[in-house]
């Protein structure tokens, strides 16, 4: 029997004051994922071609929700900055809505861009989840009622070689339709399911927010539908946070 949880406890929207990074208190070595985190074939996948929205196109790889449950029920009661907020769905992202809108697009279709997705079998692309990560920034927007306060965002990191290939196949057709190479780095990304953040909502690469491997803060215990653990990722020599 898969966990089971409310989204509605978990989507929490109160305003908080954050610590600032210097007096945040560690996180437990390891959190708890479903061990069929990785698993794309449990769910179908979903085209997202909303071109009329500077964010409504995108590419993603679809994930099943309940694998992430445990952690998300493990960071509400671990002292992670409260309240974390969450999507109710989990994904990883292979080309962003701004990859597509502001560069790729002028040469390449949304459409186009699914095929080669589909025609790599994305919804069994392989998937090597390595560690929970957490990021911050400070608010800047001046109409948040949480301005100057540092937000928080919590992810699982994973690597993925079918992924990274459909992101080299979708610059390869950019260049032949006439982009420029310079313009579109498919190797240049951080791959990473995202769990839940505070007040702000999720930080990205235009926030100079980038997840990566040095952003891991603990390990993660994959555990079958009892929570038994079935295995356990290695540590990240190159976590700034210590966890070696």
């Amino acid at each position: 029997m898969l966990l089971k949880v409310s989204t509605v406890a978990l989507l929490v929207s109160s305003l908080f004051a954050a610590p600032p990074r210097s007096q945040l208190e560690k996180l437990p070595k390891s959190f708890p994922v479903g061990a069929q985190i990785a698993d794309g074939s449990r769910v179908e996948w979903i085209a997202y071609t909303n071109v009329a929205n500077p964010f409504g196109a995108y590419l993603a790889m679809n994930l099943d929700f309940n694998q992430a449950l445990p952690t998300l029920l493990a960071l509400n009661a671990s002292k992670a900055p409260q309240p974390l907020r969450n999507r109710g769905e989990s994904h990883i992202t292979v080309i962003a809505p701004t990859e597509f809108n502001r560069v790729l697009k002028e040469f390449v279709t949304i459409e186009e861009i699914n095929q080669i997705a589909l025609d790599r079998d994305i919804q069994n692309a392989d998937i090597n989840p390595y560690c929970l990560a957490r990021q911050s920034n400070i608010e800047k927007n001046a109409a948040s009622p949480i301005v100057g306060q540092r937000s928080y965002v919590y992810n699982i990191l994973v690597e993925s070689k079918v992924l990274t290939s459909i992101r080299v196949a979708v610059r390869d057709l950019f260049v032949k339709k006439g982009g420029d190479p310079a313009n579109f780095s498919p190797k240049d990304w951080y791959p990473h399911i995202t769990l839940a953040f505070n007040e702000h909502g999720d930080w990205f690469n235009e926030d100079y927010v980038f997840k990566t491997s040095s952003t891991c803060v603990s390990r993660l215990r994959f555990v079958d539908n009892n929570q038994k653990v079935l295995a356990e990722t290695a540590a990240v020599a190159d976590s700034a946070e210590g966890i070696l």
